[in-house]
């Protein structure tokens, strides 16, 4: 099962990844998302005959429902089936740390950013932090 999603976990966790690379030093994260997390959910597809003519030509239709799929918890709770989790997209990211200064830690700093979120060089910011 995949965890909810939250932005400002995402940000500490590169933080953290970031401050613990030679050179960094202090740094902060910001990242944006193009779009939120999506959830697809099994559907339960009931299908049931409804009468559609008079009483003297008897025609019949279907009619389909589509509900979500759900299952019991031992709570007594009812939860949908997931079938599949959309993880949010990355937009772009800004990274301040003390380090930026230096061309090679600003490569590697950017280059980590790239490889952990999907994010494109050109949306990588890496920008000096004030003393």
């Amino acid at each position: 099962k995949v965890s909810s999603f939250s932005l400002s976990e995402e940000e500490k966790k590169l933080e953290g990844m970031l401050s613990s690379m030679e050179g960094v030093g202090r740094v902060k994260v910001a990242l944006t998302i193009k779009s939120g997390s999506e959830s697809v959910y099994a559907l339960d597809q009931s299908e049931s005959l409804r009468n559609a003519g008079t009483s003297d030509n008897a025609a019949y239709e279907k009619d389909s429902d589509s509900k979500p799929m759900v299952v019991s918890s031992d709570a007594g709770g009812e939860s949908p089936v997931t079938v599949k989790e959309y993880l949010p997209e990355y937009r772009g990211a800004l990274i301040i740390c003390d380090g930026a200064a230096d061309e090679k830690i600003k490569l590697e700093i950017t280059e980590a950013v790239c490889a952990l979120t999907g994010i494109t060089y050109d949306n990588i910011s890496v920008i000096k932090m004030k003393s």
